[in-house]
C-alpha cells in the first residue's frame, strides 16, 4: 500500500512521519503532498536560481497519471519534479581570505494553491542531486518555486519570471567575476610594478550576510607587486608599508597586507557595501618604503583610480 505524506523540513518518507501522515490508500493522493517513490530521473523545463553557496536547477518534468502507485486525484496532478546542485559559491574562492564559512541551509518548496509544499532542504555541507513527485492542483499555471537561504526568499517559476530582492545581483555577469590588468592606471611612472585584480559585485558574504536593498557588496582581489623604483639607472627595491584604498569611496573591512612574493608585494581582499551602480571604483591609495638604496627610507605614495565590478 502506498502512503503520502505533507511533507515538512527537507525530503522525507511517509514511513518516517508517523506522525504527520495525512492519509494512506491506493486510490489518489491529496493535493498539496510529496508521494515517497522519487523519480528516477526528471526532463523538462528548467529553472535556475542562484544561492551564496550554489547554483541550482530546478526540472519540472510532464504530470504523470501515476506514481508510488497512486493515481492523481479529481482536479489534480502528479508532477516530477528534479532538483541539481552545482555546489561552486559566488566570490574569490582561492588566495588569502578567500570566502569559507557557506554553512547555511538551502530550503526549497513547490507552491500549490499558493501555499508552500516542503521539496528538501539541502546542507551546504554536501550536494543533493534527486527528485519528488508531487501533487498539484491541475492548470494552476506555471509551476512555482519558493528558495530560501538564510533568511531570504526568491520566487521563480517555469514561465521564466523570478522575485529575488537583492539576490537579484547573483544574475548578472559581475556576480561571476572580472579579472583585469591594472598595471597602466598607476600615475607614477618612475616605479616597476606588475598589477592584476580580480572583482566581484555580490548580495551576499559569509561574513556579512546578506546587503541592504539598494546596495551591493563590491570585492576586490589585487595581486600588487612593485619590483623597484626606477631613477635614471638606479632602481631602488620598495617595501610595502600601508594601505589607505576606498571603494567607491567607502572604506572596506580590512585594508590590503604585505604579500608573500617579496617585500614590495601587497595581497588581500577589499570588501564594502556601496549604493549600486553600473561602473565601481578601487580607489587605491597605498605607501611603500624605498628598502635600501641612496633614497632609502624615502616614503613612496602610490595612487590609482581602477574600474572593478
Amino acid at each position: 500500500m502506498a502512503r503520502w505524506v505533507r511533507v515538512g523540513v527537507g525530503l522525507l518518507s511517509g514511513a518516517a512521519l508517523a506522525g504527520g501522515l495525512v492519509a494512506c490508500g491506493t486510490d489518489g493522493a491529496e493535493i498539496g503532498s510529496v508521494l515517497d517513490e522519487r523519480p528516477d530521473t526528471v526532463a523538462g523545463q528548467t529553472v535556475p536560481v542562484r544561492v551564496p553557496s550554489a547554483s541550482i536547477e530546478l526540472e519540472v518534468g510532464d504530470p504523470v497519471t501515476e506514481a508510488d502507485g497512486v493515481s492523481a486525484p479529481e482536479g489534480g496532478e502528479i508532477v516530477p519534479i528534479g532538483w541539481t546542485v552545482d555546489r561552486t559559491p559566488a566570490g574569490p574562492l582561492t588566495g588569502p581570505h578567500a570566502f569559507t564559512g557557506y554553512d547555511g541551509a538551502t530550503e526549497i518548496s513547490v507552491l500549490s494553491d499558493g501555499e508552500p509544499v516542503d521539496l528538501v532542504t539541502i546542507e551546504d555541507a554536501a550536494g543533493s542531486n534527486s527528485g519528488a513527485f508531487v501533487v498539484l492542483p491541475q492548470g494552476q499555471g506555471p509551476v512555482t518555486f519558493e528558495v530560501t537561504y538564510d533568511g531570504l526568499t526568491q520566487t521563480v517559476a517555469t514561465d521564466g519570471s523570478r522575485e529575488a530582492g537583492v539576490a537579484e545581483v547573483y544574475y548578472d555577469d559581475a556576480a561571476d567575476g572580472v579579472e583585469s590588468d591594472c598595471a597602466q592606471a598607476w600615475q607614477q611612472s618612475d616605479v616597476d610594478l606588475t598589477c592584476r585584480v580580480a572583482s566581484w559585485v555580490l548580495p551576499y558574504t559569509p561574513e556579512e550576510g546578506w546587503v541592504e536593498d539598494g546596495s551591493v557588496y563590491v570585492v576586490v582581489q589585487p595581486a600588487l607587486d612593485v619590483n623597484a623604483l626606477v631613477t635614471g639607472r638606479q632602481r631602488d627595491e620598495v617595501a610595502f608599508v600601508s594601505d589607505a584604498s576606498t571603494l567607491d569611496g567607502t572604506a572596506p573591512r580590512a585594508p590590503l597586507e604585505a604579500g608573500d612574493a617579496g617585500e614590495g608585494s601587497v595581497q588581500g581582499l577589499l570588501v564594502a557595501a556601496v549604493p549600486v551602480a553600473e561602473q565601481h571604483r578601487w580607489q587605491a591609495e597605498l605607501t611603500f618604503t624605498v628598502a635600501e638604496g641612496e633614497r632609502s627610507g624615502e616614503s613612496i605614495p602610490l595612487e590609482a583610480t581602477i574600474p572593478v565590478g
